[in-house]
């Protein structure tokens, strides 16, 4: 099955696009999914060159597609609830199930509570052996209005791998008002490179991007959104990796409310380098999340080649930026850690606005190490690796 160029708007109703290569019985779910007997050859489904499909209304709708792989190019696939919504209504799921892989390039699957609606919508489910992102492309739930956003669900039995600031976001923007259920990812191994990044936040702009996150930032984009972060869950049986300036984050940024709900993430071996970061923060009103990583293995921080904004490879909890809020810590258990070239693990206060002040308690770091801690070495620009737990600079608190 091939949409080529072709838009395909229907609101508030139900897609179902499936693709086999011979005659079966298809089952159609309660939920609106569907399902063929595991006797039928599937075929692929491509969506190409701005080629849409798109079920967002003022009561939303659902969209399954289900084939032996599926891809998108230049395309859309987007459902939630319209603006201008004055009822509570609740949206449909986006469900995406490949035998084979899903792969994704310069293309977004978007699940959006609009700016001025409210109700709540429901969740993105991506099933398949492989997925891919890359080429800036997106998968994301969005509360710009009031209500609840569902969960990204990506269940990926052999990789998971973003490239070329691809992401995966489940956010609260400046204008959003409510809570989101947050991002769970099973998978073998989870690969973020090219400033990449899996994110919960809230009191972003619409359009959400890594700039957002760059240390010390100036957030004069950001002046409202109220709300919790949804958790962040990665479960990768081998390896978690992250490079050159990629992130997996849960934030509260400048001028917003609410908490971040924290990270928790298992696997054999975790590694950062290049500037890439796991970070639990508020800018705002409310605490900076708890992390907890269980890595079986090994976990290393390689700060070599630092980007001048972000100047560490970090694992983070801190409360800064004019933030009033608490630090809820860290907590490690793993084998071997090693912090080299300038890596570094905090969950700090950090008064970094010199109009604002940051107000808040540093949390406590928890390692659990079974084998051997490094912490050596120094990046580039001469910042040492470190642990720590502090106040510094315009900032008040314990």
């Amino acid at each position: 099955v091939i949409v080529d160029g072709i838009k395909i708007i229907s609101p508030h109703s139900n897609i179902i696009l499936g693709a086999v290569k011979q005659l079966g019985e298809v089952t159609i779910h309660p939920d609106k999914s569907i399902s063929f007997p595991s006797s039928i050859t599937q075929g692929g489904i491509s969506l190409v060159n701005q080629a849409e499909i798109n079920v967002q209304g003022n009561r939303g709708g659902n969209v399954n597609l289900i084939g032996s792989h599926i891809n998108l190019h230049d395309s859309l696939i987007q459902g939630g609830i319209n603006t201008g919504n004055s009822f509570s209504f609740r949206g449909g799921n986006i469900n995406l199930n490949a035998t084979n892989n899903i792969t994704l390039h310069n293309s977004t699957i978007g699940n959006i509570l609009s700016s001025g609606a409210q109700g709540k919508i429901g969740s993105i489910n991506l099933n398949s052996p492989s997925v891919f992102l890359e080429g800036k492309s997106t998968i994301n739930t969005s509360l710009q209005g009031k209500g609840t956003i569902g969960e990204i669900n990506i269940n990926a039995s052999n990789n998971l791998n973003l490239d070329e600031g691809s992401l995966i976001t489940n956010t609260i923007s400046i204008e959003g008002k409510g809570s989101s259920q947050g991002i769970n990812i099973k998978t073998n191994n989870l690969n973020l490179n090219n400033r990449s990044g899996v994110v919960t936040a809230v009191g972003v702009n619409e359009i959400f991007n890594l700039t957002q996150i760059e240390s010390n930032p100036t957030p004069n984009f950001v002046t409202l959104g109220e709300g919790n972060t949804g958790k962040i869950n990665i479960f990768a049986h081998e390896d978690v990796n992250l490079t050159n300036n990629s992130l997996i984050g849960n934030i509260v940024f400048s001028n917003a409310r609410g908490n971040s709900s924290g990270i928790n993430i298992e696997t054999q071996n975790l590694n950062l380098s290049d500037s890439s970061q796991i970070n639990a923060s508020s800018q705002g009103v409310g605490n900076a999340g708890k992390i907890n990583i269980i890595a079986h293995d090994s976990i290393t921080l390689d700060g070599t080649n630092p980007n001048i904004n972000t100047f560490f490879t970090t694992i983070a909890s801190v409360v800064e930026n004019g933030g009033k809020g608490n630090s809820d810590g860290i907590e490690i258990d793993t084998k071997t850690l090693r912090l080299l070239n300038g890596g570094r693990i905090s969950a700090s206060v950090v008064g970094d606005n010199r109009e604002k002040v940051t107000q808040g308690n540093a949390g406590l770091i928890k390692i659990k190490a079974s084998d051997k801690i490094v912490v050596e070495g120094e990046n580039s620009i001469g910042l040492l690796s470190a642990i720590d737990s502090t106040i510094s600079g315009n900032a008040i608190g314990n």
